[in-house]
């Protein structure tokens, strides 16, 4: 289904739309209508890093975001939460705290924004103030934990060298090592202690809204309103896309029938031999009790999109009469993409093109092996196919050939150019080829009415890809025959075939 076709079942069923989305807008108002209110409070945090050592000491900003994202994470660790819990003295479980807290980290800013949630602003504003104080009180406590663990060895090494001296003689050699070794700790230990570490701290305080954040029935009875209009939209199209297939051949017949239009034959969908054959041979005799069958005759060959199989029933509808014993002529109208010529392995020019414009003969072509089936191929390109369609050339080559010969005509196909429906109203009648398993009901009847508008007369309707029985294959085969009571004898010798078996030519498959 192309943009237009989307487009335009959804107008057509724009109040169907309409009127469901706004059903659902209206259920969400009144379900959100009904919700307790809540209301919100939110405090802004900086971080600051501590800074390198090395280099020129200011931190990157991968340092800066790793470290903001690590205080958010902490901020609703279970420690934290807990500790919050405890500070705010409201009556939570944990798991409920959980769920009234927030914490965001912004990229590249080094900010934390903490939001809390609440039945009534004094709550969340609680809330708030308790995590905040939890997240500083946390972090602080663990850079204490942090530095402690870093200066025990140190405190550890300096403890010995103190008992060390304290054992040597104040005249051994030896004590201004061990005095060195202990001013050197005392140093280091000096620097650790005032190293630099992250800082957490309050930029905005806890501020709760005086409104309550929700429940807000009216905005969000719009957003789902817009949500549901693209949602039904998308249903309606899906809806008519599924409607419009064809579930089934009976449904397809049904369709045909309820526009008079019967099925003069049914080719099937794959493989070839007696099926084939037999399809094509329906075909021609259906026709022929129709006296369409013989000199005089016209046959357009239609199909409402491309690919249904026009061009492969042409040819061996053609076929068919020509094996048949009735001089047959097969003239490719498409002369937007004609693909006789190069099935039959033809030249394309001169042809119907020439013709239509009389400038040229009408130069029909023969089919080696077929004496009774001429083709005239489509010829040259024309800047203005259909008006070649509509003109006078046509109906005069038409009538020509159809002197001493049945005609059988290509078209394009029928939706995409008007050139199908002119060629019908000029042959004597059309057939329709259908794809049982491509066609979409629309497409059929769009078609349909073209055709009617166009005045031609229908014979009837060609299933293409059709589901066959094989019995057909299996009837003619040799079998045995009873003699006697119950006796089993063999078959009765088959007649001898005639030296010319006029039907005996595999049709032609193409995909048309």
């Amino acid at each position: 289904m192309g943009i237009a076709d989307h487009l335009s079942v959804i107008w057509q069923r724009r109040w169907q739309v309409l009127g469901a989305s706004l059903a659902v807008a209206m259920a969400v108002y009144v379900w959100r209508s009904q919700g307790a209110d809540v209301y919100e409070a939110r405090s802004e945090l900086t971080v600051t890093v501590a800074q390198t050592p090395t280099g020129d000491g200011s931190p990157t900003l991968e340092s800066t975001d790793l470290v903001t994202a690590g205080f958010a994470t902490a901020a609703t660790s279970t420690p934290v939460l807990g500790a919050a819990r405890e500070v705010s003295g409201l009556a939570l479980t944990l798991d409920e705290v959980d769920d009234r807290v927030s914490v965001s980290s912004a990229t590249g800013s080094g900010f934390l924004t903490v939001t809390t949630r609440g039945p009534s602003s004094g709550e969340a504003l609680a809330l708030n103030e308790a995590v905040v104080e939890a997240l500083i009180t946390h972090v602080e406590s663990e850079q204490e934990r942090a530095r402690a663990e870093l200066l025990a060895p140190i405190d550890q090494e300096i403890a010995d060298l103190r008992e060390e001296l304290a054992d040597l003689d104040r005249s051994d050699p030896s004590r201004e090592g061990f005095l060195g070794q202990l001013t050197a700790l005392l140093q280091v230990r000096s620097e650790r202690q005032i190293q630099p570490e992250h800082r957490i701290d309050v930029l905005n305080p806890s501020s709760a809204e005086p409104d309550p954040v929700a429940p807000r029935p009216r905005r969000d009875a719009l957003l789902e309103l817009v949500v549901a209009l693209v949602v039904n939209a998308e249903l309606a199209v899906v809806a008519a896309a599924v409607g419009d297939r064809v579930a089934s051949e009976q449904q397809l017949v049904g369709v045909l029938a309820a526009r008079r239009l019967p099925v003069l034959a049914r080719v099937p969908n794959r493989g070839g031999g007696v099926n084939l054959l037999e399809s094509f041979r329906e075909l021609r005799t259906n026709l022929l009790l129709l006296d369409l069958g013989h000199a005089g005759v016209s046959l357009a060959m239609l199909g409402a999109e491309p690919g249904m199989g026009k061009t492969f029933v042409s040819l061996n509808l053609a076929r068919g009469f020509a094996n048949g014993g009735q001089p047959a002529v097969l003239v490719d109208g498409d002369l937007r993409s004609p693909a006789i010529h190069g099935l039959l392995g033809l030249r394309r020019s001169p042809g119907l093109s020439e013709v239509a414009w009389f400038a040229g003969p009408l130069d029909l072509q023969a089919v080696a092996g077929q004496p009774s089936l001429r083709v005239l191929t489509a010829g040259e390109p024309a800047q203005d196919p259909s008006a070649v369609a509509s003109g006078l050339g046509i109906p005069w080559a038409v009538a020509q050939l159809s002197e001493d010969a049945v005609v059988v005509v290509d078209t394009p196909p029928v939706n995409l150019f008007s050139d199908a429906a002119a060629i019908a109203h000029t042959c004597s009648a059309y057939l329709l080829v259908v794809d049982v398993q491509r066609t979409r009901r629309s497409q059929l009847e769009r078609a349909l009415d073209r055709l009617d508008h166009a005045g031609g007369i229908p014979a009837g309707v060609v299933l293409n890809r059709a589901r066959i029985d094989d019995r057909r294959s299996t009837y003619a085969q040799e079998r045995p025959v009873r003699r006697g009571w119950g006796r089993t004898g063999t078959a009765t010798p088959p007649v001898p075939a005639p030296q010319f078996d006029p039907d005996a030519a595999t049709p032609v498959r193409h995909p048309g």
